[in-house]
């Protein structure tokens, strides 16, 4: 096609699109004293670029959106701002492709940096989460249910007497066991117990509902 035909069709003015030739973003030769354009090649152009649209409305950058992520389709994705994005990209040295000016991240090294941390989740993963975090306690819930300090669940966690009893779980980087470890621990040791006094009484109760079910099932097996 002509260079009038592609400035028509970008919907460019003449000196932009003569500007946008003589760049070689795709090829161009002058044949019979008349520049003109090759189709595939600026098609190819068109598909991994998004800066310019052509007027019929079609997409730009198909094939570049399909390898990589804008930093704010990153934003969207994890729910945060396009700052945070940035000093994540800054801090974990993810690699970063520069197309008109502007950020992008090939989806494999954020996809490799993503199943690396746990602090930043998709909505699926969170959902995911919510259902496991429904069926687990975090250290600090563990404590005020025996009425412990924090620094004295750790201990029992590394205790070779009762680490047995335990496996842990991250979520957002903080480690959680499961209801179910909690209530075989208290089921198999007799040094501690749950603390009546502690007001955290719907955890509380979901607990002592778990191990009156389990105690059913095992009645019911017997």
């Amino acid at each position: 096609m002509t260079v009038p035909e592609m400035g028509k069709l970008l919907g460019l003015k003449k000196t932009d699109r003569y500007w946008l030739v003589h760049k070689n973003v795709f090829e161009s030769k002058e044949i019979a004293g008349k520049m003109r354009i090759n189709i595939a090649s600026f098609e190819k152009w068109y598909a991994n670029q998004i800066k310019y649209h052509k007027v019929t409305g079609e997409e730009p950058g198909k094939e570049l959106k399909a390898w990589s992520y804008s930093v704010p389709e990153i934003a969207e994705i994890l729910e945060i701002n396009d700052t945070v994005v940035y000093d994540l990209i800054n801090k974990n040295n993810m690699e970063v492709v520069v197309v008109d000016y502007w950020k992008r991240i090939p989806k494999d090294s954020f996809q490799k940096w993503y199943d690396s941390q746990s602090r930043y989740r998709t909505k699926e993963d969170r959902e995911k989460d919510a259902i496991v975090e429904e069926a687990t306690i975090t250290m600090p819930e563990m404590a005020r249910l025996l009425g412990l300090t924090r620094s004295q669940v750790y201990q029992i966690l590394r205790n070779p007497k009762y680490s047995h009893f335990f496996e842990t779980i991250v979520i957002a980087e903080k480690k959680r066991i499961t209801k179910e470890n909690f209530q075989k621990f208290l089921e198999g040791q007799n040094q501690f117990h749950l603390d009546p006094a502690n007001d955290y009484e719907e955890l509380a109760l979901g607990i002592l509902h778990l191990m009156k079910h389990h105690i059913w099932q095992k009645s019911a097996e017997a």
